[in-house]
């Protein structure tokens, strides 16, 4: 039996904190372990995603935990389609709805996580979210619920979580510059379109709301994430109207505003960051000032992007 299992492709690869995307997974029979409820022939039945959800779902904190190590393997198995349409949306819902419980129990503004479990789990999310785009299994002009997702878990309580989510949110927001990006077939065309035309409004409406968070922890993640996202406008001709529509930016529908008073924006809000009354987002705003400072000045980042710096 054991040998039969461990061929499936849900089973627990050899994944620790650093992903390796192109891994192989390894031996193991954890999965059947961990869902002794279900019969040898239902395991082998189930496909990826359904084992996933079962395992994610026990009450074994170390099968919830080793659940979500997998769930890179789990979006390669199941391919880019599903993991676009079934995948992600599971996940962005499973934060939400962690956040919402959490929010009841605290009345806190941010999304506090309430066990070391629950913190792991959010952490190897937001790994495995940021190596989805980055290996491009989730194309970046299909990445921006990705970057939703990301943005929830940049205001958590935990600290190692919320560095995680900034540091993935920094990778695949320069994935997000599609503009002339050459893709294959209509619907990859139209949703290129969609990807160039919403994202700079998204990303702009997005570190608002960080910037402008009641609670301190997502104001610390928008000081480290505003150099990438200034980085992003630089590659925009200043003289380009940003569509102001559906997307947060608190302009009237159908209105805009140009690449250069955006970067405006962005100037002002980190300034108004750095003058917080709360030490942590004035510390944040003193760790993130050398990359800030080279995006204003329009330094080249490095080869890996905004997670590296400008060289």
């Amino acid at each position: 039996m054991s040998s039969t299992l461990s061929s499936h492709p849900t089973l627990t690869p050899n994944l620790n904190t650093t992903l390796r995307p192109n891994s192989t997974p390894s031996p193991s029979i954890s999965l059947a372990r961990s869902l002794p409820h279900l019969s040898y022939d239902t395991l082998l039945s189930m496909d990826p995603f359904q084992l996933f959800l079962a395992q994610l779902e026990t009450d074994n904190a170390e099968s919830r935990v080793d659940a979500m190590r997998r769930c890179f393997v789990v979006a390669n198995a199941i391919g880019r389609d599903a993991t676009l349409n079934t995948l992600i949306p599971f996940l962005a819902n499973h934060v939400t709805k962690g956040a919402e419980m959490a929010a009841e129990k605290s009345h806190a503004a941010a999304v506090p996580t309430g066990s070391e479990e629950e913190d792991e789990i959010l952490l190897i999310l937001a790994e495995q979210l940021g190596q989805m785009v980055i290996s491009g299994l989730v194309p970046g002009y299909r990445a921006l619920t990705v970057v939703s997702i990301l943005e929830k878990l940049s205001g958590v309580e935990e600290t190692v979580v919320r560095d995680k989510a900034v540091e993935s949110m920094n990778s695949v927001i320069p994935l997000l510059m599609v503009e002339g990006q050459s893709v294959r077939g209509k619907e990859e065309e139209e949703a290129r379109e969609t990807c160039a035309k919403s994202a700079p409004g998204l990303l702009l409406a997005m570190v608002k709301r960080m910037g402008g968070a009641d609670w301190f922890t997502a104001k610390i993640s928008a000081c480290a994430v505003l150099p990438c996202v200034y980085q992003f406008f630089n590659s925009m001709k200043n003289s380009t109207i940003v569509s102001a529509s559906d997307n947060g930016m608190g302009l009237e529908d159908g209105g805009g505003i140009t690449v250069e008073d955006i970067k405006t924006e962005l100037r002002n809000l980190f300034k108004k960051l750095s003058e917080d009354d709360t030490p942590m987002v004035r510390r944040g705003v003193g760790k993130s000032l050398g990359r800030y400072a080279e995006a204003v000045a329009k330094l080249p980042y490095g080869k890996k992007g905004g997670i590296s710096g400008p060289v």
